[in-house]
This record gives C-alpha cells, structure tokens and sequence, in this order.
C-alpha cells in the first residue's frame, strides 16, 4: 500500500494469464489524480496502462464514480476524476485483465 492508504480488502489472484485485482483501499485524506494507491508485482502488472471504473467515496460517504489505473510498472493510481467538486478517500473496484 502506498504512504496514507489502508488495505480494507485488496486482493490480487492470477489464474493462467487472466488477473484479477481488487481495489479497496481508503486513505487518510483527500486522494489526488495521479496518486498512487498500491503496487503489485510486475509479473501480475498489464503489458499497457488498463483504467477501471470504480466507486469513490468522500468524508459523507458520498458514492460517486472514479477511475483507477493499473501501470505496467505496476503502480495502480487513481486517475483524474471529478464528481459535484467531491473528492475521494475511499476507492472500489475489480480489475481484471490478461497479463
């Protein structure tokens, strides 16, 4: 996990070439674009940059739809996302992919 993120129940499984990650993970503070949340091993990363849809929530518990990014470095980052000038501490969502 990144600097000021939890994992509240991220996993990462692979299944012959087929990947799935599950993002949930919620930070201390307001998340930015770009961010980092977490890190996987490279042999479980994409060959390209894949973004995923997820769920965001704010201080209130306000859901709003987001983006994160998993990076063939591995990184997985919150992409650029703005939902009624809320931000996000808490991020969901399942990824899967072929690695």
């Amino acid at each position: 996990m990144a600097s000021d993120w939890h994992n509240y129940g991220c996993s990462l499984s692979r299944i012959g070439s087929t990947v799935e990650l599950v993002v949930n993970s919620i930070k201390t503070s307001s998340a930015t674009a770009g961010e980092p949340i977490l890190t996987i091993p490279k042999g479980f990363a994409p060959p390209v940059e894949l973004d995923f849809a997820c769920v965001a929530f704010d201080e209130s518990d306000y859901p709003m739809s987001a983006w994160v990014a998993a990076m063939p470095d591995g990184r997985v980052a919150v992409k650029n996302y703005l939902a009624n000038g809320h931000s996000g501490r808490q991020f969901k969502a399942v990824c899967r992919y072929f690695a």
